[in-house]
């Protein structure tokens, strides 16, 4: 078997959001500001900590809003014809 020297890139790691399997070369750095998912969570522990935060304040609005479920007027019904009730007959 040829031996290949080549880094291996991706990581298993404990962060913030759990056990995650990262790219490490998912980075850019400018100066001195890091950028990508990777870097961030390798650098941190986590991925932007604000931006998380956003989205979960955004979440909870919706479930406020709308309620456990999705909004039923977004969704059409389904037109199949295809029910629990006759699922065990096919």
């Amino acid at each position: 078997m040829t031996r290949v020297g080549r880094k291996i890139g991706f990581v298993l790691t404990a962060s913030r959001h759990g056990s995650l399997i990262v790219d490490r070369f998912d980075y850019n750095r400018v100066g001195d500001q890091l950028y990508g998912v990777g870097g961030q969570i390798l650098e941190t522990g986590a991925f932007d900590a604000a931006e998380i935060d956003l989205l979960l304040s955004l979440l909870r609005f919706r479930r406020q809003y709308f309620g456990d479920g999705v909004c039923s007027s977004s969704i059409a019904a389904p037109t199949s014809g295809f029910t629990r009730s006759n699922a065990r007959s096919r």
